[in-house]
């Protein structure tokens, strides 16, 4: 039970948050600035990762 509570928050809020994620990846690239480009790679990674999860247990 546990291990399911963000099943509980919308799918269209995890594909939101994962564009607002990919936008300041496309912006660290912009920039030219690693540690943001890293950052938000790892985020947006894990973020998909979650939408693949929700979508599959739907």
């Amino acid at each position: 039970m546990a291990n399911q509570r963000y099943f509980g928050l919308s799918l269209t809020m995890f594909i939101v948050f994962f564009l607002g994620i990919v936008l300041w990846l496309i912006y660290g690239i912009y920039l030219n600035s690693l540690p943001m480009i890293l950052a938000n790679t790892i985020t947006a990674v894990s973020s998909m990762y979650l939408i693949i999860m929700k979508l599959k247990h739907k």
